[in-house]
């Protein structure tokens, strides 16, 4: 037990200023809040004292009430005492608490602890932030002023926010919450099932929301189960509450339409619905694979982030300064002579490893030095959370002209060297250079260490000044949203996956980002940029921007828009979206990479108006051209296209056919499984100018009865004993292209040449004018080459070439290259 003065607290926190008791009494100390001193005035060893100051100790007593032990012992008589200087301490706990029946909390109510809403003991600056568990039994709270996160526990409770952001959750029971002015959440995140609730209606079910009503509510948030949520048709709350409907789902399958308003949704996990209706609305669909609605207005779509993407990529600067601190990108790790862990040291800013080395250098304890004893050298680890493909780095002291001081770096990914280099200074006697690393692809770790001086008589040695590189961006996870903007100038972000989005009306910025996506604008001045992946984007009507991006994109494209297709392969497909008038068209296959890409008139071509300006060595050709429209084309870096060409009869159950008048389920005899039904047909119209132009085999060449026109990637059946003594078999196929000898095969060019694409069930050898040939086999090469229309007819028939062409199967004999054509020809 303990004797000392009781501390009467004017409020939870123990101020100096509190009064203390006259008369001492005992105490168990259950906690020793710390020193102090006390003002007091009476008598000790009959000498008066007034006023006096005097140090002691705080207690917190088991009774709860707090002590003070003066350190000079009891005073005989005191007539008044108060606190003077204070340790930290508060009886409350920052929770006002209710009951277990039904309360009433309030700025009056005060809890077990002492706590009581708005005692400016709260969260916040001001003190004003409560947290209110009302408890069980029916209560009313209404939690004032501040930002206040407020329970209701079981029992039917009325809850109000009042003033402040609040979020308020009901709990169990038929609860009404109240949110007042601010930003106020309904909160089911802790439901053990999903909620069905509409603000607008007030009216709500499923979970902790059945039997729940709402005023002045502005969002909810969801469960982790598949929740329902609509929200307020209007575009706030209440006249001077300028907010509404800003839902967050949760995980689950979710549901939410925000009705009028300028909303913000955001789906979270799951495969979630969003609608945003009328308004300008703000809509982020989060991981899963979600449908959103943009509706009325001007709308931001997110296909897979809760929040807006930051696509800045990270600089990170490593200094002396930061060296040490455990941070986002990045750590550095010293390792000692014997490969053990090593400590980072520092000098005038700089840094290296600590530790002696066996050196003529005595401050080598803090540079990285090479140890002539045991031939090896300390090291300094740059170790990255992402892989890189640049990153450079400083040092100091390393005097190559004068000591033949040598450094050396080394780059590993995954713990596999990637690349290593030596370096020396700059300047002859500055022992300074920077070192920039890069060309050797990726990599997440850049080791520094020292060599032996190049004279052999002592060891290298010196400090790294910084180290700098930058973290490129990880996007969220990939997933195939479908996003639809509506009406209003909408800005849509695919993110990862293969996305679709629809821009609707009006002038709308549409970005496929990571992924194979369809990107639509609709009507209006729209941008679509395709970004990573095989893209397809359609502008729609009106004087569209189209960006295929990197990847083998399609781009539909139609009176007034401007086209580029970037590296790869890419097809341009001019279509007629009915536009009256015409007006001018701009496409640009792009250059680089393995760049071969198609232009395609699609039938809209005024005969005779080709007229192409410029051809390269590699086949590329730029040109103009006139729609029959009165449209004007111009076009630079175009290549290629495939196929049957119109009138080749093909040999069916009906006799020799015209391969543009066979349909779907047509009997065409194969040589190795009699008559075989056709199972999709397409066609694509292209100027059979250069590599574009069909290859002719002459009747009698082949065994062909008449002339056969097919493109030049359409391979044709080689038999004989050289096939056999070069391939081990007496049958294979060969690119017509490959075939050309300039008197009876040969390149047709002129005009335009519709191919006919045939497909059966399998990769078949065909007749062709009597001549063996291949059907058509869907391989990369085959679908990067039709694009357009006809690779939309394809997949629909066949959708699961989309996501596995290699699922078709194998050829149908063995494909030759050009040089085994050459060998078995010759």
């Amino acid at each position: 037990m303990a004797t000392g003065y009781q501390v009467q607290m004017a409020d939870p926190v123990l101020n100096s200023g509190d009064s203390i008791a006259n008369t001492y009494s005992t105490f168990t100390s259950e906690e020793v809040l710390g020193a102090g001193q006390w003002t007091w005035s009476g008598t000790t060893s009959g000498t008066p004292y007034t006023n006096a100051q005097e140090p002691g100790t705080y207690h917190l007593a088991d009774d709860g009430n707090v002590y003070f032990v003066p350190s000079y012992g009891l005073a005989d008589t005191v007539t008044s005492a108060t606190a003077a200087t204070t340790p930290e301490y508060s009886s409350s706990d920052g929770v006002v608490e209710g009951s277990t029946t039904a309360d009433v909390i309030d700025s009056s109510f005060v809890d077990s602890d002492g706590d009581r809403i708005d005692d400016g003991y709260g969260g916040g600056t001001a003190g004003m932030d409560d947290t209110v568990l009302a408890g069980g039994g029916n209560d009313t709270v209404s939690a004032g002023s501040g930002d206040d996160s407020l329970s209701g526990g079981t029992g039917n409770d009325v809850l109000s926010g009042q003033a402040g952001d609040d979020t308020i959750e009901g709990g169990e029971g038929g609860d009404h919450l109240s949110g007042g002015q601010g930003l106020d959440y309904a909160d089911y995140s802790n439901s053990e099932s999903a909620v069905n609730v509409n603000l607008a209606t007030g009216i709500s079910s499923g979970g902790e929301a059945a039997g729940d009503s709402f005023a002045g509510m502005d969002g909810v948030l969801g469960s982790a189960f598949d929740d329902t949520i609509t929200g307020f048709n209007q575009s706030s709350t209440s006249s001077s509450d300028t907010f509404t409907n800003d839902f967050h789902g949760g995980d689950g399958n979710d549901y939410m339409d925000g009705l009028g308003g300028n909303d913000t949704l955001h789906g979270d996990a799951g495969n979630d619905t969003l609608i945003g209706g009328s308004g300008n609305d703000v809509l982020f669909g989060g991981s899963g694979t979600d449908s959103i609605l943009g509706g009325q207005g001007n709308d931001l779509i997110y296909g897979d982030t809760s929040e807006e993407a930051d696509l800045t990529p990270t600089h990170v600067h490593i200094t002396g300064s930061n060296v040490g601190e455990a941070a986002t990108g990045y750590s550095v790790t010293a390792q000692a002579i014997g490969g053990g862990a090593g400590s980072i040291d520092y000098f005038n800013g700089d840094f290296g490893v600590a530790g002696a080395v066996t050196d003529s250098d005595s401050g080598v304890t803090q540079q990285i030095g090479y140890d002539t004893a045991t031939g090896e050298s300390e090291a300094l680890l740059v170790n990255l959370d992402q892989p890189v493909e640049e990153i450079s780095f400083g040092v100091r002291h390393l005097y190559t002209n004068a000591y033949s001081e040598v450094g050396h770096w080394a780059v590993y990914n995954d713990g596999t060297l990637v690349a290593e280099g030596d370096f020396t200074e700059d300047g002859a006697g500055s022992g300074t250079a920077t070192i920039s690393i890069s060309g050797h692809g990726d990599f997440d770790q850049l080791v520094l260490t020292s060599n032996m001086q190049t004279d052999m008589t002592d060891g290298s040695d010196y400090m790294v000044t910084d180290v700098e590189f930058t973290l490129p961006v990880v996007g969220p996870d990939p997933h195939d949203d479908y996003l639809d903007g509506g009406d209003g100038d909408d800005t849509i972000f695919g993110d990862g996956g293969n996305d679709t989005l629809l821009g609707g009306a009006d002038n709308d910025s549409l970005d496929g980002r990571a992924g194979n996506d369809a990107i639509t604008g609709g009507s209006g001045a729209d941008t679509l940029i395709g970004g990573a992946g095989s893209d397809t984007l359609a502008g729609g009507t009106g004087s569209d921007s189209l960006d295929g991006g990197t990847g083998n994109d399609t781009l539909l494209v139609s009176e007034g828009d401007t086209a580029a297709g970037g590296d790869d392969i890419d097809d341009f497909y001019i279509t007629d979206n009915g536009e009256t008038g015409s007006a001018s068209i701009t496409i640009d296959g792009g250059e680089g990479g393995t760049d071969w890409d198609t232009l395609d008139f699609n039938g809209l071509l005024d005969p005779g108006s080709l007229n192409i300006t410029a051809t390269s060595s590699d086949g590329t050709m730029s040109g103009n051209a006139t729609l029959l429209d009165g449209s004007t084309v111009t076009f630079m870096n175009i290549e290629n296209i495939i196929c049957f060409v119109e009138g080749t009869r093909i040999s069916t159950a009906n006799g020799a056919v015209p391969v543009e008048e066979l349909e779907p389920g047509d009997l065409v005899l194969t040589r190795d499984n009699g008559f075989q039904p056709v199972r999709w047909l397409g066609k694509t119209t292209v100027p059979a100018t250069g590599h574009w132009a069909p290859i002719r085999f002459d009747a009698g060449t082949l065994g062909t009865s008449r002339d056969l026109l097919v493109s030049p990637q359409h391979r044709m059946l080689l038999t004989g004993a050289n096939a056999r003594i070069l391939f081990g078999s007496g049958e294979v196929l060969s690119a017509a292209s490959h075939l050309i000898n300039d008197h009876s095969i040969h390149r047709q060019p002129g005009g335009m040449v519709t191919y006919v694409h045939l497909l059966l069930d399998q990769h078949e050898i065909i007749f062709a004018e009597d001549c063996p040939t291949e059907s058509f086999f869907p391989g990369d090469q085959a679908l990067e080459a039709l694009g357009g229309p006809a690779l939309y007819s394809l997949f629909n028939c066949m959708p699961e070439l989309r996501g596995d062409p290699q699922g078709f199967g194998p050829t149908a004999r063995q494909c030759l290259t050009r040089y085994e054509t050459m060998a078995m020809m010759s």
